[in-house]
């Protein structure tokens, strides 16, 4: 009868994660008509614990770069906490305004707290520039860039942290990539005059 028991908690336990994942998803599709799509936003952001993959280089194999994403999520999505975030990448600033946009250097994960602060980084708080935007990253990158550039030139700005993107709405939540929701962010500083 223990044996029983314990099989009919872990029922019970299974059962109640895939209720919270369908509850946070719901709650993510709530939030999307709310979303202001490319309207380029200058705020103030607080700081946010993120978990870290391991960087990929210029050099990494396609083959690496999908072990890479799949440990990450292995690791960040094992923890009952972490189950409303979805997984988003890293560019290299330099490499964005370059126009290489397609050079990933990390996968990163929001997380609730640190768990193990070799693998999590904390981005700091400061001035973000973020535009939430419809398709996906890549068929949008090109013109989602030149109007961040016009932008940052018009209002005096330096970019000063690397560019974050970040699926709100993506093949977890629909099949139509032209009705993918991404959101780009990243840190600027005002520049002395």
């Amino acid at each position: 009868m223990q044996d029983k028991i314990k099989e009919c908690n872990e029922l019970i336990d299974d059962t109640q994660k895939v209720k919270n994942s369908l509850e946070l998803s719901l709650a993510t599709l709530e939030k999307i008509p709310k979303i202001r799509l490319n309207q380029i936003e200058l705020s103030f952001q607080q700081s946010k614990i993120l978990l870290l993959s391991p960087p990929i280089t210029k050099t990494t194999q396609i083959k690496d770069r999908v072990k890479t994403l799949a440990h990450h999520n292995q690791a960040a999505f094992s923890k009952k906490h972490f189950k409303e975030f979805t997984t988003g990448w890293i560019i290299d600033k330099d490499d964005f305004f370059a126009k290489k946009f397609n050079r990933s250097i990390q996968y990163f994960t929001p997380v609730s707290h640190s768990f193990s602060k070799k693998h999590c980084y904390t981005r700091p708080e400061g001035f973000y520039i973020s535009i939430f935007f419809e398709g996906t990253y890549y068929q949008k990158a090109s013109s989602i860039y030149l109007r961040l550039e016009d932008f940052i030139k018009r209002n005096h700005l330096i970019v000063v942290g690397d560019i974050y993107v970040f699926p709100i709405k993506n093949h977890w939540l629909t099949e139509d990539t032209k009705s993918y929701i991404n959101q780009i962010s990243f840190q600027v500083e005002y520049q002395d005059e």
